[in-house]
């Protein structure tokens, strides 16, 4: 069974009643921390390093933090798919709101939420995120970087002949009407 689990801190459970409480509610925290801000453990959480960047950008940067993040401090949890709430209000402030599909692991009890990786690799549908695919994703991530810091550069070359343009005198062109 596959599990939809987004950011957010409430209803916190200090006695998880089974074990797919327990590892969801610890997604929630992974998703809801930003990397850098646990004393002691300034690795936890997700990275912001996609702050600023271009959408396409920006999503594939969160999707592979959102999966190593994951990988790394709840290994009960296998990331299924990593999605976008559609959220007008989110879109419009620069939000991306992650909403992070997981199953929980082979021999995880856990209140009929068990999903065991035989049945698992039956469904066409569920298809594992690899350390290959996080690392597809994080190249790409690393092109467009490239792509739109090589963007500026053409951008900044311009800019003089910009100013050249705009301190123009123009004035002689429209006398001649």
């Amino acid at each position: 069974m596959k599990i939809d689990v987004s950011a957010g801190m409430s209803g916190i459970n200090f006695s998880p009643q089974s074990t797919a409480e327990e590892v969801i509610q610890n997604v929630r925290c992974i998703l809801a921390t930003r990397k850098g801000s646990v004393p002691f453990d300034r690795t936890f959480g997700v990275s912001w390093g996609m702050l600023d960047k271009p959408l396409p950008v920006a999503k594939a940067m969160m999707i592979a933090a959102v999966v190593e993040a994951v990988q790394e401090y709840e290994p009960r949890a296998e990331v299924r798919g990593v999605r976008f709430d559609a959220d007008a209000d989110a879109a419009m402030e620069g939000r991306l709101n992650p909403i992070v599909t997981i199953e929980i692991r082979e021999d995880e009890v856990s209140a009929g939420l068990v999903m065991s990786k035989s049945s698992a690799g039956t469904n066409a549908e569920a298809e594992a995120v690899t350390t290959a695919d996080v690392s597809v994703i994080t190249q790409k991530a690393e092109q467009a970087i490239a792509d739109a810091k090589a963007a500026t550069a053409a951008l900044t070359n311009l800019e003089p002949r910009l100013h050249e343009i705009e301190a123009t005198d123009y004035s002689a062109i429209y006398d001649e009407e």
